[in-house]
């Protein structure tokens, strides 16, 4: 397969019991399909109840404070949006979303086996898993205004930071690949992307850097150096800083929902 649509980050079956109670910087978007029990979940929209009966879609990228009485048991599903267009829009969500659990009646059988994606990776169940997350969005898009297109100048900056980002390379490098002064590229780049590209080519590293830890056991200082930050103190403290937490707590973390 080319690029996916979503990246699926993590997920599986869980028990929620009060030792899940915590406040974090969620770095993705979070699918919930409750079954049995409740907890409670605020993303920075006033504090909602999860239980079953709703599936709920939970934007990311923002902290969510978490908290479960007693026991709460679900399949969750931890995913990234790849394609600009469609992670800007999730992006712009301002809440949750929730949907009937009858709804979700011809998905039952994919998310009961998101276990089975993230322990075999099977190909015909991941098309189901992307299938049912683009099923969602598309709700979501539905309802959202249309993200305006980025200029040219701007999509070929956007598009070499993909490619160079580890490089962390200087504005004068970004603007000769957009063909604009590095002012004006500026500019034009925070207007249209929302931030500026020294903070967009950070983002990218430190997703890598996220990838590295949830999927595998190297170093926390040689995944640094992967993603691009030679000083493994500086990439703790920008890895905090935009996660909320250190690498080796998201690495802990990123075992359970």
């Amino acid at each position: 397969m080319g690029i996916e649509p979503f990246t699926l980050v993590s997920g599986g079956w869980f028990r929620c019991t009060p030792a899940w109670d915590q406040q974090v910087w969620e770095p993705c978007d979070k699918w919930y399909f409750p079954s049995s029990g409740e907890a409670f979940y605020d993303a920075g929209d006033g504090e909602f109840r999860l239980a079953p009966g709703h599936v709920w879609l939970i934007p990311g990228f923002r902290r969510h404070v978490m908290r479960c009485p007693r026991r709460l048991d679900l399949w969750w599903l931890h995913a990234r949006a790849e394609d600009g267009r469609l992670a800007g829009v999730l992006r712009r969500m301002t809440a949750p979303r929730s949907w009937p659990t009858a709804a979700w009646k011809p998905w039952r059988s994919t998310y009961g086996a998101i276990d089975r994606w993230f322990a075999q990776r099977p190909a015909d169940l991941g098309c189901r898993l992307q299938a049912m997350l683009l099923w969602s969005a598309a709700d979501v898009v539905a309802a959202t205004p249309p993200v305006p297109e980025p200029s040219p100048a701007v999509a070929a900056a956007v598009a070499f930071l993909d490619r160079e980002a580890r490089r962390n390379p200087p504005l004068v490098a970004v603007a000769r690949a957009a063909r604009l002064s590095p002012v004006y590229l500026h500019r034009r780049f925070v207007a249209e992307v929302g931030c500026t590209p020294h903070a967009y080519a950070e983002r990218r590293r430190l997703d890598q850097a996220r990838e590295l830890l949830r999927d595998g056991d190297l170093p926390v200082a040689e995944i640094g150096e992967r993603c691009g930050y030679a000083d493994p103190f500086y990439f703790s403290r920008a890895f905090r800083r935009q996660a909320g937490e250190s690498p080796a707590a998201f690495r802990r973390r990123s075992r359970g929902p």
